[in-house]
């Protein structure tokens, strides 16, 4: 390739990084060089699976107990087809940016889409990744908590492979002792992922991505379906507990703002959806109806909280932008029907769902006062 082809691909490369929605983003991240690449090598720490010097966890290490949900545990095949799987998909997607440089191509004519040959059948034609997955409790850990008559529903964030999905029902099913409805929002490469967050993460249109990508739009899509499906369901009164990671925090947010937008499953979303998220990357928590009026998301469900990672540097650009109170109201983030619980411990410091997250009570700061922690074993949601 001439240097014509490469100044073509800075070009795409300018494009990504320079255009109107992420210029706030590439503000914040400029200004905070040092916390990333803290962030980024603290990122890798679980691919050491918490091991000491003596070649084993140390019964004060927490993270230890999240072993089975570790997403780096290369000792695991299916952990290292994921990996594998994410590294093919930044290589596909830096090729195209290559390739479209060369051919003098535009931004706009990218294609945002990373599949793979192992995504699919024999014969290349049916998906191999089904857009979502039930994760069951056994018998005798959820014949109580079915008389609650709750529904437990996950999506998960940015590089998410299916695998790694179900590691994070397991570890919900297993903490809380339900049964898991995860929604697969596919991956298209660590690098398409970071720059559709940064489009993603203001609904008032602040930051509006030039183009999403079709993984994307289709977990949301089938959010869309499953959330109305248990919202719609009659038969039962129990709680609807919406459990969003990462970018799936925007997803859903997407999701609630279309459903405030269209004044759809207003008393239902009021009496039963409590929505629970885990490092949110949305500048604000915020939506607006059908007269185009502006107002917390959480006043639309019956509960809301967000939790996060002190040093997690994906919640630093969103529900961790400020530490001031009268900041996070306005943001939609703290309200009477919402609060947010932060883990300032040194060592949860990562932004991995599977073992880099605590759903330990005494892990967050005021964690007493969580309804959704408090479920733990079992236990039945607080009103």
């Amino acid at each position: 390739m001439g240097q014509t082809d490469f100044a073509q691909a800075l070009l795409i490369w300018n494009g990504i990084f320079t255009n109107d929605a992420n210029t706030d983003t590439l503000a914040f991240i400029l200004d905070h060089k040092s916390d990333l690449a803290l962030f980024l090598i603290n990122l890798l720490e679980p691919a050491k699976l918490y091991d000491t010097a003596l070649g084993s966890p140390t019964s004060q290490n927490t993270h230890a107990s999240y072993r089975r949900y570790n997403e780096l545990d290369l000792t695991k095949a299916r952990n290292r087809h994921a990996v594998i799987c994410q590294l093919q998909r930044l290589a596909v997607s830096l090729s195209r940016i290559l390739l479209m440089g060369k051919n003098g191509q535009s931004l706009e004519q990218l294609p945002m889409n990373t599949e793979l040959r192992s995504d699919f059948d024999d014969d290349n034609r049916i998906s191999l990744i089904p857009s979502t997955l039930s994760v069951t409790a056994p018998a005798s850990w959820w014949a109580r908590s079915t008389s609650y008559g709750e529904k437990w529903l996950f999506v998960n964030g940015i590089g998410g492979e299916y695998f790694w999905l179900q590691l994070y029902c397991e570890k919900l099913r297993d903490t809380y002792r339900r049964n898991i409805l995860g929604v697969f929002n596919r991956s298209d490469g660590i690098l398409w992922d970071l720059v559709e967050c940064a489009g993603e993460r203001d609904i008032n249109g602040r930051q509006t991505l030039i183009r999403r990508t079709e993984s994307s739009r289709a977990a949301q899509r089938t959010l869309e379906r499953e959330l109305s499906a248990a919202l719609q369901n009659r038969e039962s009164d129990g709680f609807i507990v919406m459990i969003a990671y990462s970018q799936g925090c925007l997803l859903l947010r997407h999701v609630l703002q279309e459903f405030a937008r269209e004044d759809s499953h207003r008393e239902a979303m009021a009496n039963r959806l409590r929505v629970f998220t885990f490092g949110n990357p949305s500048v604000d928590w915020m939506g607006t109806d059908a007269q185009g009026i502006s107002a917390p998301l959480c006043e639309r469900v019956n509960y809301t909280e967000h939790f996060a990672n002190g040093q997690d540097f994906v919640a630093k650009l969103g529900v961790l932008r400020t530490n001031q109170e009268e900041a996070l109201r306005n943001a939609g983030y703290i309200h009477e029907r919402s609060s947010v619980f932060i883990n300032h411990a040194r060592d949860w410091v990562g932004h991995l769902f599977g073992t880099q997250y605590s759903l330990r009570v005494e892990d967050y700061e005021d964690g007493g006062h969580s309804k959704l922690l408090a479920c733990a074993g079992g236990r039945a949601m607080r009103r």
